[in-house]
């Protein structure tokens, strides 16, 4: 396989369905041989997006440019573009190597040719003996293996993977993740991701872009994302936070679990005295036990959940509220159901917004 490295670039993009706006004057552009996933809640305009990208849908407004060239009004079957969806979509009456050779049919390859590409994409994809079985036969992984190696096989300028797992159980769904992502590099192409499931697009992606209301709202690498979001929308989106009530000081700090915190970069703008909602991760919460001190805001374990080298706490504060708190499991033994312990916030700023935005992480 020819390594491609095809750059691409959203311009302004703006699509509306009636009153409804999907995309609102998006920019996006995608480094040759990268692999962005567009990650956010059901319809933010991910998936409008890419259907634009793939020509199955018309921007109102704005510019698709694929290598240096505008495709804006190009047909999707002239765009070069490799597609995986959700539904796998093979050919029932065709075997793996059929499904695979299939739009090398179509572009005229010669027989010989098509049948030792799709020879080689089924080993590249762990399923060289699995080449003369129907779709019938095969399980969920294994059909979207296939439906891969057939959108790679035609050597497109871009992949374009919608909810490309979702289908699939949870261990078959991690392991094909990290295929993709290795099938990914070593062909060298540009790739757009869309998905809703944070934990994917975090570990597979070179960077990725949090939408919201057909706006990208943040494009950064998954690190970054996660520890400086640059909205409270991003902040409360991405992975599990605590959501704890707190006030604007005169020094424009918040307390926030017995320490004065900073207000970090892309936080709601609050006046004085105001009150704020504080987003803390699990992780950036410290417990000690109660008789160890007074450094700290009292509270109960209600339970624990072990997820092998992590546990998460469930605690209740003597305020009422509850706070969850990660840590490794080695240290979570000191710490059973019914143990008297103090929180302490683990961190020197912390994100804040306004109390009413909290039903951002529902949308």
């Amino acid at each position: 396989m020819e390594r491609t490295s095809t750059g691409v670039e959203l311009r302004n993009l703006r699509r509306t369905f009636g009153p409804v706006v999907a995309l609102d004057n998006l920019n996006l552009t995608l480094q040759p041989g990268e692999l962005i996933a567009l990650l956010g809640p059901s319809g933010c305009g991910k998936t409008t997006a890419l259907r634009l990208l793939a020509g199955l849908d018309q921007p109102d407004s704005g510019e698709i440019v694929v290598g240096g060239k505008d495709i804006t009004a190009v047909p999707a079957s002239k765009r070069n573009m490799g597609m995986v969806f959700q539904s796998y979509s093979l050919f029932p009456n065709l075997t793996a190597a059929e499904n695979v050779a299939f739009g090398l049919r179509v572009r005229r390859v010669s027989k010989s040719e098509r049948l030792k590409r799709a020879a080689e994409l089924l080993e590249l994809v762990g399923l060289g003996e699995q080449r003369d079985r129907y779709p019938h036969a095969m399980s969920g992984g294994q059909a979207q293996r296939v439906a891969l190696a057939r959108a790679i096989a035609v050597q497109p300028d871009v992949l374009l993977l919608d909810e490309p797992l979702s289908a699939l159980d949870a261990k078959v769904r991690t392991q094909l993740r990290d295929e993709i992502r290795r099938l990914q590099i070593e062909v060298g192409i540009t790739t757009l991701f869309v998905t809703h499931d944070q934990e994917e697009a975090m570990a597979i992606a070179d960077r990725v872009g949090v939408m919201r209301a057909g706006n990208l709202e943040q494009l950064d690498l998954p690190a970054v994302l996660y520890a400086r979001p640059a909205t409270p929308f991003v902040a409360s989106f991405v992975g599990t936070n605590n959501v704890l009530p707190t006030t604007v000081e005169p020094n424009g700090t918040v307390y926030v679990l017995g320490r004065a915190l900073a207000v970090a970069a892309g936080s709601d703008e609050l006046a004085v005295g105001q009150a704020a909602n504080a987003l803390l991760r699990p992780e950036s919460v410290s417990l000690g036990h109660r008789d160890g001190g007074t450094d700290g805001v009292a509270g109960v374990v209600s339970s624990t959940s072990f997820f092998g080298s992590v546990t998460r706490l469930t605690v209740k504060l003597d305020a009422g509220n509850f706070i969850l708190v990660d840590m490794p499991s080695v240290i979570a033994r000191d710490f059973s159901a019914g143990a008297e312990v103090l929180a302490r916030a683990m961190t020197n700023e912390v994100v804040i917004q306004h109390q009413e935005a909290v039903a951002l992480v529902d949308e």
